[in-house]
């Protein structure tokens, strides 16, 4: 029984060794050296931190991404101040803008007064006294000055047209007739149109005619219907010519006076040409290819080109005269 007995104690204390070891194999192994300053630093850098777990273990919640609410990526920078500088300036940014569209240069000259001007040629003789060559020529000399040319020829040249769209142009060649050698009217101004005089005309220009603003022309046996400075008179006393505009008629007497030249002094062109007394179409063309290439170029002034045209070398040698402004030129 004592053999019995001190097998049990001894067998007691070898479990109680035993359970002893068992209890210290539970701790972690202190071999590595590490610091309890280091372990700290180590769960500060933790990169199970950005997992979105805090420090005491509870998980927090992922951070939201910002929603770009003017169409870009959402794409951050990376330097993060550089969002927040662009944020602060995004006012002054607002006040500096552009308020809109600024027109382009073209745009802002198509608004503004100038070239292309227009220039009107009536040439009311052209089925009589044909000069192809001539008008050619003078249309060539106002488009290469910058005029949209506009040309009218025999019937084409109505009295309505005298009556309503001369001042619509800046520049006018009427190359007619006097078409009158009426005494009756001989000591006015007469220049004939391309309509021809027909049996309704004292009614449908019934007051023209009352007035006696038109009359009778005539050449090769055809009537037309001529007209006297009233006309003009009438029609462009409340109406106003391009400013630096032309007139010239080119017709026998166009000059001889003030009296048609005035009215459309009056009316606001610049300068009116004509003719001191009976001309010859021949003389006559041959001066207004001549004036009107000199003034389209710029080379010569009206005042220059009348004053240095000789007399019509024909009796009673009718001279080119201007009225207005001799200065002007059509370049």
């Amino acid at each position: 029984m004592k053999w019995l007995a001190a097998f049990v104690v001894v067998a007691l204390l070898v479990l109680a060794t035993g359970w002893y070891y068992v209890g210290e194999e539970d701790v972690p192994p202190d071999d590595d050296n590490t610091s309890d300053d280091e372990i700290a630093d180590g769960q500060e850098n933790d990169p199970s931190d950005e997992g979105g777990e805090e420090q005491d273990g509870t998980p927090s919640a992922p951070e939201e991404e910002p929603c770009p609410d003017d169409g870009s990526t959402g794409e951050s920078n990376e330097d993060d101040g550089s969002v927040a500088e662009e944020d602060g300036n995004a006012g002054e940014d607002d006040e500096n803008e552009d308020p809109g569209p600024v027109e382009s240069k073209e745009e802002e000259e198509a608004d503004q007064p100038g070239p292309p001007y227009k220039a009107l040629i009536l040439d009311a003789i052209h089925e009589q006294v044909p000069n192809d060559a001539l008008i050619a020529n003078v249309t060539t000399h106002l488009e290469d000055a910058g005029y949209n040319v506009t040309y009218k020829s025999d019937h084409e040249v109505t009295l309505d047209l005298i009556m309503n769209d001369l001042s619509g142009y800046d520049a006018v060649y009427f190359r007619t007739r006097r078409g009158c050698r009426n005494p009756v009217h001989l000591d006015k101004t007469v220049v004939s149109t391309g309509e021809l005089w027909t049996s309704d005309v004292q009614e449908k220009y019934s007051e023209e005619y009352s007035n006696g603003w038109i009359i009778v022309g005539s050449y090769d046996g055809e009537t037309f219907i001529a007209f006297t400075p009233g006309l003009i008179e009438h029609y462009y006393s409340s109406v106003q010519f391009p400013s630096g505009s032309l007139m010239y008629i080119s017709a026998c007497k166009t000059g001889e006076t003030e009296e048609l030249s005035g009215h459309f002094l009056n009316a606001g062109v610049s300068t009116y040409v004509g003719w001191s007394n009976w001309t010859h179409a021949g003389y006559a063309d041959e001066t207004s290819e001549k004036l009107m290439r000199e003034i389209c170029s710029g080379n010569a002034t009206v005042a220059q080109v009348c004053d240095s045209t000789p007399p019509d070398p024909a009796a009673p040698n009718a001279e080119l005269v201007y009225y207005g402004e001799g200065n002007l030129t059509l370049a």
